[in-house]
């Protein structure tokens, strides 16, 4: 009875932390649940995701080959094991996890997005300016933390340039067009860019708080 109340405190605690992006808290509370129940199938590609998110590659990678091992062979762990590889610098092994996953049935976007992805490991220089760009999204992200989105948003254009499949640049350039500048018609652009290369909920609540505006915006013209 007390180790099922604990499980549901670490997960209750863990997915709130990742909603709201504290990807640290997650992690730890995945990590908990992972010692109450090490068969648990999820735990450590969640685990996984979180030290993605906090660019922590290489402890990733021993995350999703753990879930690999335990016979989960779903397309999120597949798209996750190849993006970690780009990020490690491993372009042969990127594009090998690529080519893996477009052997399946996919929807069309998501064929799409990884037709693009390996295009992008099977150019050295493609390859390598994706990684730059992943460095400025890394500057513009501190930046906007900083509340310097004037900055923020040079270094977001200039990773959209480097990387077409980055689409969280654009949604960055978005959430800055519609919070900061105030600028609809461009905000709508780079949300509609992003939702275009991946089915991102992020992205899709963007859109919503975007049209949410628009039609505020309209009431007050009406009046």
């Amino acid at each position: 009875m007390f180790k099922k109340l604990r499980l549901k405190y670490h997960e209750r605690m863990a997915f709130n932390g990742f909603v709201k992006s504290d990807f640290d808290t997650a992690l730890k509370h995945f990590r908990k649940i992972a010692g109450l129940v090490p068969e648990k199938e999820g735990i450590d590609f969640n685990s996984a995701v979180c030290l993605m998110s906090l660019r922590r590659y290489d402890e990733a990678e021993k995350y999703l080959q753990s879930e690999l091992e335990k016979g989960n062979e779903g397309l999120p762990l597949k798209q996750a094991l190849a993006e970690n590889a780009f990020h490690c610098g491993l372009r042969e092994e990127a594009l090998n996890r690529y080519n893996n996953i477009l052997k399946y049935d996919l929807p069309d976007k998501v064929r799409m997005f990884t037709e693009l992805k390996k295009n992008v490991m099977e150019d050295e220089k493609r390859f390598k300016d994706a990684l730059k760009s992943r460095t400025e999204m890394e500057k513009g992200d501190s930046l906007l933390a900083q509340g310097d989105h004037k900055k923020a948003r040079k270094h977001f254009a200039k990773a959209a340039r480097l990387d077409p499949t980055c689409f969280q640049a654009h949604n960055n350039l978005g959430v800055i067009a519609m919070n900061f500048l105030n600028d609809y018609k461009a905000a709508l652009t780079h949300f509609e860019k992003a939702d275009s290369l991946n089915d991102i909920p992020a992205v899709q609540m963007n859109i919503q708080r975007l049209n949410e505006a628009l039609l505020k915006e309209q009431e007050h013209a009406d009046d």
